[in-house]
């Protein structure tokens, strides 16, 4: 299926399927689309029917098309003034995690800083903001065998950053030779 008729398929559910009607927006250069709403009734019951639609749809897409991923990068259930999913093919895009805001940017300079200065190998990677998870990555866990930075990020994401879920997605291998 091309990504192009994604907004045609998804559309014929909306009436059903509250978190499918919207604004779509292709986005060529990513291989990509956008579909922006104001939000749905679903919203007002809570985060958790925003998670359980967001996994149908992310399970849906995948089956119907094969290779089209669905992230969403704000709802009004998780307190986001709108509602934001992105759908692209490539597993490693950039959209997977939503932007970060750049009133954020300083203060996550001063958390890489101030970890650096306890654990001087520890580079962090601040990777998105979905829905109030902060992602990132400590590329020098995988490289050093350990993760001895993430408890001091953590720590000092959530002093900066009280309201957010910060979430480590380095990849590591599944065997690792000693």
């Amino acid at each position: 299926m091309r990504l192009a008729d994604l907004p045609f398929v998804l559309e014929q559910l909306a009436p059903t399927a509250p978190c499918l009607a919207g604004t779509w927006t292709p986005r060529p250069e990513d291989e990509a689309l956008t579909l922006e709403r104001t939000g749905c009734p679903a919203a007002g019951d809570g985060p958790a029917v925003c998670d359980w639609w967001r996994e149908a749809i992310a399970g849906l897409v995948l089956g119907v098309t094969g290779d089209v991923r669905h992230d969403r990068h704000c709802s009004r259930g998780h307190g986001g003034a709108r509602c934001v999913d992105v759908f692209y093919r490539d597993p490693q895009s950039p959209l997977r995690f939503g932007p970060i805001p750049d009133a954020m940017r300083g203060d996550l300079d001063a958390v890489a800083r101030s970890v650096a200065i306890l654990d001087s190998a520890c580079v962090i990677e601040f990777l998105g903001l979905s829905e109030d998870v902060l992602y990132y990555r400590l590329p020098t866990a995988v490289a050093g065998g350990g993760v001895r930075g993430q408890p001091l990020v953590e720590r000092s994401l959530r002093r900066r950053f009280p309201h957010l879920s910060p979430r480590e997605v380095t990849p590591r291998p599944v065997f690792v030779e000693t």
